[in-house]
Order: structure tokens, then C-alpha cells, then sequence
């Protein structure tokens, strides 16, 4: 899959609002935290199978913890990493019908329920490690906002074509034909096809 230029733009810009001193401070925080985010993935996923989220919402949302930067940015791979999963997986759960007040709700409920096992810290190096979660969640929901921002417009754009495609259309036919294109369109399908 070929990303857009304007996606490219986006999650670089979110990932550049991370200094120097921040980035140090995440990969310091992820090598501690990777080997105990399975820990908290686990016992996320149980939670929120209990709160009612089903097994797709579930995955989603487990790809956009902080568990989830802490593994990539422990592995070597830049933040913008992170940013583009967020971004799909924020894509997904608003195609999923989940609002973003639930997708925070869900992010809370991983702040709960995280593990201590980082280890004994100084007052400071806690201080600039909450400080730095604090900065990646923030540019992790300017990322959700986006992608919700999206899969909206394009919701909106494909029953804005429909509506005018039944003004527009002469016949049944023609109807039922543009309804086809935009749908398939919409959908980013290869082919449609209609029975009837």
C-alpha cells in the first residue's frame, strides 16, 4: 500500500513535536517498560473484554497504548512508527463505531492497570518519564482526532455523492449504477456488483 503524501505529512508532523530531550527520555522510559507491557497488555484486554468492547475494538485499541510505543520504540523504530499505527488503528475504531470518548475511556483504564516493573527510580527521572508519557499521549490523540476526522469525511463525502445521484438520475438504472461506483468507490473495493 502506497501512503499519501499528505499522511506522510501528518504523521511527521506529530512525531516532530517530539524534541531531542524528549525522544531520549521515551527510549530511556520504553527500554524499561518493554518488558513488562505484555504484562499490562494482557490484563488491559481482559478489562476490556469485561467492559463490553468486542475482540476487533479490543486489538485496535491494544496497538495505540503506550504498551504498544514502549515495544516499538524499545525495538529501534522511530516514534513515527507509532504515530502511523495509531493512525490505522484510530481509522479502524472509527469504522468500528467506537466514539473517541470511549477510546479514551479504554486508554484510561491501561493507565490503571499498568505494572509497576519499571524498577526503583529517582523523583526526577519519574517526574521526566511521566512528563514524557504525558507529551506521547497527547500527540497520540492529535493522531485519533485525525483519523476520525477522516473516516468522517469520507463517510460524508460518499452520502453527500449518493444524495446526488438520486437527484441527479433519470432512471432506476442510472441510479442503481452510480450507487454502485460510489459505493465501491467509498468502500475502495476493485469491483462491485449488485443482485437484486
Amino acid at each position: 500500500m502506497v501512503k499519501s503524501r499528505a499522511t506522510n505529512t501528518r504523521l511527521a508532523a506529530a512525531a516532530e513535536v517530539l524534541s531531542t530531550q524528549l525522544r531520549a527520555h521515551l527510549k530511556r522510559w520504553a527500554e524499561l517498560f518493554a518488558p513488562v507491557a505484555g504484562q499490562a497488555e494482557r490484563r488491559f484486554l481482559s478489562r476490556l473484554a469485561r467492559l463490553g468492547f468486542d475482540a476487533r475494538q479490543r486489538k485496535a485499541l491494544a496497538a495505540i497504548t503506550p504498551g504498544a510505543a514502549a515495544r516499538l520504540l524499545a525495538g529501534g523504530r522511530p516514534p513515527a512508527d507509532f504515530f502511523e499505527q495509531v493512525e490505522y488503528n484510530g481509522r479502524r475504531l472509527a469504522k468500528l463505531n467506537l466514539s473517541p470518548g470511549e477510546i479514551i475511556r479504554a486508554l484510561r483504564e491501561y493507565d490503571r492497570i499498568q505494572p509497576v516493573g519499571l524498577g526503583p527510580l529517582s523523583p526526577v527521572e519519574l517526574a521526566n518519564f511521566r512528563w514524557a508519557r504525558d507529551q506521547l499521549h497527547f500527540c497520540a490523540i492529535l493522531t485519533l482526532n485525525n483519523s476520525f476526522y477522516q473516516v468522517r469525511e469520507a463517510e460524508t463525502k460518499a452520502f453527500y455523492e449518493l444524495f446526488r445521484a438520486e437527484v441527479e438520475s433519470r432512471s432506476l438504472d442510472e441510479l442503481l449504477h452510480r450507487s454502485l461506483e460510489i459505493l465501491t468507490s467509498f468502500s475502495r473495493a476493485e469491483a462491485g456488483a449488485l443482485f437484486l
